[in-house]
Parts: structure tokens; sequence; C-alpha cells
């Protein structure tokens, strides 16, 4: 049985859980339409950073104004001490207004929205005004090449792969998921991977060529320890098929050559779907070597 245990030393980041649809899911994301009680994560974190930018400018003020009343009163000038010691009330004064803004947008129950797909809605609206292309809703999981965004209410955080992210603002999120899609495997590593799939597939196949072997007998073999099969779990794995083909590391050490060949898999549920980076959609169902 072969082995994914050394792979992740081959990769040039940590692998992140990726993009994927199997037949039985929803092919169409949920409606973008809010409902009357929703409210817009982004507008909100815009409301808190306008009210925390204002808190700010006043707080400098009254800094300032301090600053002025320590230098009197080590000098002695009641009236300068007097005059900067009231501007600094003012100024403070006029910070609660902004400060209390602040303190209402974050009252909103976020975990909430996010159990409604609030969340995950809106990243999907903003990657489309965005350009980025490729990015569904489906059942409350916002998947993007080559990563899969879960929501997680409970801990008021996202889950992207295995890194929990402690971002909620759609705008952030969209800038990290458009950063992933710069980012390449090492070749060095889909060489790893190939050979292990290699691996797999002849176990499966009974040492035989030529074959096509299902998808999810490959995986099995792949990862048939409950430790490997979460660290290694099929979205991953179908993501790797991809960048195989993507990248064109298709020929092992041996001279085996992969390909991915329809079957009757395809029509009896057993096809698994990816939405690439350019939002076309690629189906696997077998592997073969020949």
């Amino acid at each position: 049985m072969p082995s994914l245990d050394t792979l992740d030393s081959w990769k040039v980041s940590p692998r992140t859980s990726d993009v994927k649809e199997t037949d039985r899911e929803a092919t169409h994301p949920p409606s973008m339409e809010r409902t009357p009680s929703a409210f817009s994560f982004e507008e909100t974190f815009e409301t808190a950073d306008a009210g925390i930018a204002g808190a700010i400018d006043r707080l400098s003020v009254a800094l300032r104004a301090l600053a002025g009343a320590k230098k009197a009163a080590l000098t002695g000038d009641v009236s300068a001490l007097s005059k900067a010691i009231h501007a600094a009330r003012a100024a403070v004064g006029e910070s609660e207004p902004q400060l209390e803004q602040v303190a209402i947008a974050v009252a909103h129950d976020f975990a909430s929205a996010m159990r409604s797909n609030e969340l995950t809605r809106e990243i999907v609206a903003r990657a489309a005004t965005a350009h980025l292309p490729g990015v569904r809703l489906v059942h409350g999981v916002v998947f993007s090449f080559p990563v899969m965004l879960t929501p997680l209410p409970e801990r008021l955080a996202v889950r992207i792969g295995k890194k929990l992210i402690r971002c909620l603002r759609p705008s952030t999120l969209i800038r990290f998921l458009e950063s992933q899609r710069d980012r390449k495997p090492s070749r060095r590593y889909l060489e790893r991977v190939l050979m292990a799939i290699e691996e797999a597939y002849l176990d499966a196949s009974g040492q035989k060529l030529s074959i096509a072997v299902k998808i999810g007998d490959i995986h099995h073999q792949l990862t048939r320890l409950p430790e490997q099969k979460n660290a290694y779990p099929e979205l991953d794995f179908i993501s790797d098929l991809y960048l195989l083909e993507r990248e064109g590391v298709l020929q092992t050490p041996i001279g085996h050559v992969v390909s991915f060949p329809a079957s009757t898999g395809t029509r009896g549920g057993n096809a698994i779907r990816i939405t690439t980076e350019s939002g076309q959609e690629r189906v696997y169902s077998s592997i073969r070597f020949d």
C-alpha cells in the first residue's frame, strides 16, 4: 500500500481542501437574494472601520491636548493648562459616538448570519464583481479552486483546508482566494503524487495496465487508515489529478502514462466534479495507466 506521509514536504505551501462536487450534490448555487432580517458583513465591517477611524482621530486630538497640558503643568501655566484640559475632555467626548457606532456594529449576531449562509453568499457575490471566476456556493461551502472555504459559526471563523482563519470580512477573504490562484504546487510534489497514484492503481488493478479503475478505488488504496483520510481527503486528491493534467506531469519514471477516461461511473453517480480556476467544470470518474 502506498503512503502519502512524505508528500507534504514537497509542497510549495500547506495543501488546502479543493473544489469538488459529486453527482449527488446541488449543481446550482443558492439564491443570492438576502432575507429581510439579513445584514451585510461587508457593510457592518465598513461601519466599524469608519467608527474606529473617527475615534482615533478624536483621541489623537485629545492626546495632543494632554501633551500640551502636561507641559503647562510642568511650567505652572494655569491658563494653558485649563485650555488644554478642556480641549482634551471635549475630544474624548466627541469620540464616544464613534465608539458607540462600533459597539452597535459588533453587536450583530454574526453566528446566526453565518448559519443562514449570509457570509458565503456575500463572498460569492463579491467574487463575481471582483472578476474572480469559478467561485461557487454548494451546501453552504464556498468552492474557489484550489481551495474550499467552510464557515464555522460557533467559532466566528472560517476554515480553508486545515487552516482556521478568524476573518469574516468578505473583501479580505476574496483577496485571500485570489492569492491562492497564483500559487503553484512544486513539480517534485506532483511527481511524487503521480508515483503514489501509480502504485495504488497497480494494487487496485491486480498489477495490470490499460484497465480503467474507479477514482474512489484509487483514493481508498491511498488512504486506508483513518489518519490518512484526514491528511489527504478526496477533495485534495481530485484537485491533484487536475493539477497533474494542467502541469503536464503525466508520465512516471518507468514510462507509464496516466489518463483519466470517462466511464459508466459518470452516469452511475461515481463521477466527481471540480470547478477549475477558469470556472470550467472538470469531471473525473476513473484512472488508467498505459
